[in-house]
């Protein structure tokens, strides 16, 4: 049996992240995995991964330096997206096309369910329909916006470029990624969401639609939570991408019904009730006081280590 590859792109920012969302697979898989990361800073990531190299289902983790020319990646200026999203448009350079199928996904993804079947039926599809690519195509009254109009995109498709089936040994046949690059120096009067918007221009509706429970995008307010709980079968899920402004590690997305998915994944692998990162000072008192005096933080799972963790925080600062 052939092990599933995934592959993940990501800074030192999302370290811990990629960790939890390493072992949030590990814990849910039935087969065995690889996993490949392209890191800006490696030697950044290599105590954590002594967390997760020793689990009964790894396979091999394998560790590679970015060192592309990044100054034309465009719309990273007070946005939540870094420049190691650009890094997917580069894995033709660093990955062997002898892997051929990988999946790729993104840091601030975690397992639900096993991914397996579902995986090796969308890879079976896509050699049926011979597609270079598989992706869960966006909900349009979920996103508020037609970003398929927005590019002009004839196929009025648009898919959400967290987590993708690759045919990796094609794209390096038919030299996608150079394409990919090329749009980006060429288009950047279209681009607002970065190598997704250049993912779209290229393959434009071409790809598998793979089942939304494949990449179920977890929305920032907890009213279009509740709304997207209504339509899906929450047992199903089998990744939930934490996509958007408002992390589960992040103060004002703890509060959002689902941030316990990631907490949980965390505490079971850190042994640490919460894990709380980017956060400003003042934000933090602000929301701090806010959640005591509206007793909001009595909703948390643990709520005096709650309190206890944000004075720290802000004593240490």
């Amino acid at each position: 049996m052939i092990v599933i590859n995934f592959i993940y792109c990501l800074d030192e920012n999302y370290n811990t992240q990629c960790i939890t969302s390493i072992f949030s697979i590990l814990e849910k898989t039935s087969e065995k995995a690889n996993f490949f990361i392209l890191h800006e800073n490696p030697a950044s990531i290599n105590k954590l991964l002594q967390r997760v190299e020793g689990h009964k289902m790894t396979n091999d983790i394998v560790t590679k330096k970015f060192d592309k020319d990044s100054s034309f990646f465009i719309n990273l200026e007070k946005s939540h997206v870094s420049a190691a999203s650009y890094f997917r448009l580069y894995l033709d350079e660093y990955f062997d096309g002898g892997l051929k199928y990988f999946v790729y996904i993104d840091p601030d993804v975690i397992c639900n369910l096993d991914p397996v079947f579902t995986i090796r039926d969308s890879i079976k599809k896509m050699s049926q329909k011979s597609l270079n690519v598989g992706a869960v195509t966006e909900d349009v009254d979920e996103v508020k916006s037609s970003n398929s109009s927005r590019l002009n995109l004839p196929s009025q498709k648009y898919f959400n470029a967290g987590i993708m089936i690759i045919n990796l040994a094609t794209w390096k046949s038919e030299t996608i990624g150079i394409k990919l690059r090329e749009i980006l120096k060429n288009s950047k009067d279209k681009i607002v969401l970065h190598d997704q918007d250049v993912l779209n221009l290229f393959f434009d509706g071409d790809y598998l639609e793979l089942s939304p429970y494949l990449n179920f995008t977890v929305p920032i307010l907890n009213d279009d939570v509740s709304k997207k709980l209504n339509k899906f079968e929450i047992g199903e899920v089998i990744f939930y991408h934490f996509a958007g402004n408002r992390k589960p590690w992040q103060l004002k997305g703890l509060f959002n019904p689902l941030a316990e998915v990631y907490q949980n994944t965390y505490r079971n692998l850190f042994n640490k009730k919460y894990h709380f990162d980017n956060m400003p000072k003042r934000k933090t008192l602000s929301i701090l006081l806010e959640t005591i005096s509206s007793r909001r933080f009595l909703e948390f799972k643990f709520p005096l280590h709650y309190i206890y963790f944000m004075i720290k925080f802000l004593i240490s600062k």
